[in-house]
């Protein structure tokens, strides 16, 4: 796996474990992780990706192995690559504001 797509996964991860370890969050850091992750799979289902309830259900286990590494790194194929899985952090992590958008 090449740096960006391993780089990309990791965020997937991330994303998909923080709100099983909100303790150590606040809760806004939680809402806003749900957010992210909430558009990133939206534009992977776009793309054809169907195993967004998986990571979800991995991630509320704890189970962070191999399979979910996996759905992860296809999560960042089917929205069309590292470059574009970044360009839409980039988006969905910009204040509304500054973009001249209210969300």
């Amino acid at each position: 796996m090449s740096a960006p797509v391993a780089d990309a996964t990791t965020v997937v991860v991330a994303l998909a474990a923080a709100p099983h370890f909100a303790h150590a969050l606040d809760v806004h850091m939680v809402d806003r992780a749900n957010g992210i992750l909430a558009d990133l799979l939206r534009a992977a289902g776009a793309g054809g990706f169907v195993d967004a309830d998986i990571i979800l259900q991995l991630a509320a286990r704890r189970r962070f192995t191999g399979l979910i590494e996996q759905l992860a790194a296809e999560v960042v194929e089917r929205i069309g690559g590292p470059h574009k899985f970044f360009a839409l952090l980039n988006l969905s992590t910009t204040p509304s504001d500054w973009n001249g958008f209210i969300r």
